[in-house]
């Protein structure tokens, strides 16, 4: 919470002239939700069911002119366990992004995201695109805090050319003693340069510093680079190539490099809908255990279907993965995963959504070769009961299947809400 109040003093240092001509708006939501749980402790067996009530009050700020912003939230919530009362717990969460321009083709922007829950399943939202999503296992009610800040400078030098400096820095905190603390943190720099209208290159490079409560501490660094042939506005392909180099600054893991080289084609159909697939090989050259290898493969099968009244989605994907971060450290993975969701409108008040994914992921660092498949499906149902009045009821279907059976699990979550919000922001 420290990094959240000093990133939003650095903010406050912007002009003051900001405020002239700038518009500002409030969002205040006022909510209950009650939740039910069949399986309160994500076990396998002797499952306990539980309900939690969750009153909350969310209040987002955001103030922008042509060429800087602000915008701040916070969301203060308490749950009520029903049977468990010793898990009732204060939860927060808070967000906060600011950009500003430092010249004609300069830009500043900083951006940090807050979390404190006891909830195992939680969907923690962030700005930073390198911040990896925990698949691992959490397997109690205590309390945890994640928190990613980045802070990003860009510069653009030609119509389509840029280049670009960043720093994030991730925490994980947990008040489990089972479970290890971390810090992560990752300065890199990136280029998009163009050599023709037709032939175009990225770069990207990192360095990626991991420091563990009680494990090792290691050194990640990663090089990508991507070279794009446009043949029309329509339709473009690429080759590209990424490098990994893994250090470790103790005993525990085994250094390693990862070749991967790989092409694709990116096809923009109309304005709203993108088909992309990358498909490569992948080689883990450990230093002295044998070599692994495997496919890697992603597409986004268009990710903004819009018809009338719908939306649809889809995207999938396969390679390897480093799982150092979570409630677990796992290690090297190999996954692929599926995800799709979808959305209907029946009429200006009511409207249904629907969502669905697995993953598929072999952690090849542990001695019992550990293989998870999480699956993930659900449904739902709003309703403006009035113009400040909300409605939601929704169901959520999650299991794991894991090789080792005491972190197996599956848990049905039915959650009723009832939201007080304004319809559109209040403009200020």
């Amino acid at each position: 919470m420290k990094r959240l109040l000093l990133l939003f003093i650095l903010s406050l240092v912007m002009p003051v002239s900001m405020a002239y001509s700038a518009q500002t708006v409030f969002t205040p939501r006022f909510s209950v939700t009650e939740d039910f749980t069949d399986n309160v402790y994500l076990t396998r067996y002797n499952r306990q069911e539980d309900f939690v009530l969750t009153p909350s009050a969310m209040l987002a700020f955001a103030i922008s002119n042509p060429t800087r912003e602000l915008a701040i939230s916070y969301n203060p919530a308490y749950s009520f366990y029903h049977n468990y009362s010793e898990n009732d717990t204060f939860r927060q969460q808070a967000a906060l992004t600011a950009g500003s321009g430092l010249g004609k083709n300069t830009r500043f922007e900083i951006s940090d995201s807050f979390l404190q829950t006891e909830d195992p399943v939680s969907d923690f939202q962030t700005a930073d695109p390198a911040f990896q999503e925990d698949f691992t296992r959490r397997k109690d009610r205590q309390t945890y805090y994640r928190n990613a800040a980045r802070a990003e400078l860009s510069h653009q030098f030609g119509p389509s050319d840029s280049f670009s400096l960043a720093y994030a820095y991730d925490t994980l905190e947990n008040k489990d003693p089972g479970l290890e603390d971390n810090r992560r943190h990752v300065p890199s720099v990136s280029l998009i340069y163009w050599l023709t209208p037709r032939w175009g290159t990225e770069t990207d490079l990192s360095f990626e510093k991991g420091e563990f409560e009680e494990s090792a501490d290691f050194n990640n660094s990663i090089g990508r680079f991507r070279l794009t042939r446009v043949f029309s506005k329509h339709f473009e392909t690429f080759v590209q190539y990424t490098h990994t180099m893994f250090d470790d600054k103790g005993e525990e893991k085994e250094d390693y490099q990862v070749y991967d080289p790989a092409l694709g084609f990116t096809w923009k159909m109309d304005q709203d809908t993108t088909f992309s697939v990358s498909a490569g090989y992948f080689i883990r050259d450990l230093e002295v255990s044998d070599n692994e290898s495997g496919m890697t493969i992603n597409g986004d099968l268009g990710k903004k279907w819009t018809f009338r009244r719908s939306a649809f989605s889809l995207t999938g994907s396969s390679g390897y993965d480093q799982s150092y971060y979570g409630a677990e450290n796992l290690g090297f993975s190999k996954y692929y995963q599926v995800r799709g969701n979808g959305k209907y409108e029946f009429s200006r008040h009511l409207s249904a959504d629907i969502f669905g994914s697995f993953r598929h992921t072999r952690y090849e660092d542990l001695e019992e070769n550990r293989k998870d498949d999480l699956t993930s499906v659900g449904s739902g149902l709003n309703y403006r009961i009035t113009q400040w009045l909300m409605a939601r009821l929704s169901y959520v279907y999650r299991t794991l299947d894991s090789s080792n059976e005491e972190d197996a699990y599956d848990e049905n979550r039915v959650m009723l809400m009832f939201s007080v919000a304004p319809a559109q922001p209040i403009r200020l």
